[in-house]
């Protein structure tokens, strides 16, 4: 399981909208080959697969928080969640 991609939501945004993981890859600007195998999470979405997504969410206004699984970040002094 990818621990930084939501596979999951991604793979659901193009079921409803009724898109191939090939027009998802065209829509990134990724090779299919490579995109595939993120949406079948055989491998990890490196920095580019998450910078193609950060420029597609910015295009089409979609919260890029749908995608990616944020980390709640710690307070100050490192404890206790912000």
């Amino acid at each position: 399981m990818n621990e930084l991609i939501n596979v999951e939501a991604i793979n659901d945004y193009i079921n409803t909208n009724n898109w191939t993981s090939y027009r998802f890859s065209k829509e990134l600007g990724l090779d299919y080959s490579y995109v595939y195998r993120v949406l079948k999470n055989e491998v990890n979405g490196g920095n580019k697969f998450i910078s193609r997504l950060i420029d597609f969410c910015n295009k089409n206004k979609i919260e890029i928080s749908q995608f990616i699984f944020l980390r709640t970040p710690l307070s100050r002094d490192n404890n206790h969640t912000a």
